[in-house]
């Protein structure tokens, strides 16, 4: 039963962009804009300019917006290697050459939601989570978050998708039943929307959303070019086989060309159930 779901927005911290003297960001902007603001703050010399591992997740919202997808919508065919997903790839490895990009461990960050609250960048793309985390861990830290950035063809998001079953073998069934029943229930998970971890299943409590930070992000959610990132029943081998062709590029041991094009025959062999 489902449970809840999350998606991504542009966070970032206002001081970053008042030491770069440059506008903060807004709901028109666009991955190019993003560049550009990274390029600025990074020759501060102070921050990094845009946090981003390699994962097909933060990657998602880029390919996304310009048309493409990680397969195909019956999830038979593997669609890595498209001219919409390397484009994409290619301008991410663009900024992480020049330096506007940079990796949470190149910070000294362990993700990219510590290295927004230890300063050491000015820019992420994280989900809702980052409201507790940083009430809890940085509270006093300012930081801001916008609509995720539009790309060549659309404004697009990721949903990551939660849910709740029965192991069928469960001793158990009535209880484990209850236990699912209240954990997806309205009344629980308008409990989590509350502390900003995730976003309702039930759109009744859309409007629990609050914190102006927390809304932002979750608008992403409901965009025309929005996907799941899911792609049938071998879904995390796709999605593995894309962190890996950004990991390989980052790391310099292959072209976008080449790697996108090893991510292709890996993902399509999932699919084939091989």
């Amino acid at each position: 039963m489902p449970k809840d779901w999350g998606t991504l927005g542009l966070i970032y911290l206002p001081e970053a962009f008042q030491a770069a003297g440059i506008a903060e960001p807004n709901e028109d902007w666009t991955w190019v804009d993003v560049r550009t603001a990274a390029q600025q703050i990074a020759a501060t010399g102070t921050y990094g300019g845009f946090c981003m591992g390699p994962d097909w997740a933060r990657f998602a919202p880029f390919a996304f917006s310009n048309g493409g997808a990680y397969a195909s919508d019956d999830f038979t065919t593997a669609t890595l290697n498209t001219p919409e997903i390397k484009e994409m790839a290619q301008f991410v490895a663009d900024m992480f050459t020049e330096n506007s990009l940079v990796r949470p461990a190149d910070v000294g960050a362990g993700w990219c939601g510590e290295a927004i609250g230890k300063k050491l960048v000015g820019m992420t793309t994280e989900g809702g989570w980052m409201v507790n985390f940083m009430k809890q861990n940085y509270p006093d830290v300012e930081w801001k978050a916008v609509l995720i950035p539009s790309g060549p063809k659309t404004r697009a998001n990721v949903v990551f998708t939660n849910a709740i079953g029965v192991n069928a073998a469960t001793k158990y069934p009535n209880a484990a039943a209850a236990f699912t029943i209240f954990v997806t229930s309205e009344a629980n998970q308008g409990e989590i929307v509350k502390t900003g971890f995730a976003y309702s299943t039930h759109i009744a409590q859309a409007d629990l959303v609050v914190d102006p930070n927390d809304k932002a992000i979750a608008a992403g959610g409901l965009l025309e070019g929005t996907r799941v990132g899911y792609w049938g029943p071998y879904t995390g081998r796709v999605n593995d086989s894309v962190s890996k062709a950004l990991e390989r590029v980052f790391l310099g041991d292959q072209t976008v060309d080449e790697s996108f094009e090893q991510a292709q025959a890996e993902a399509q062999a999932a699919l084939d159930g091989q």
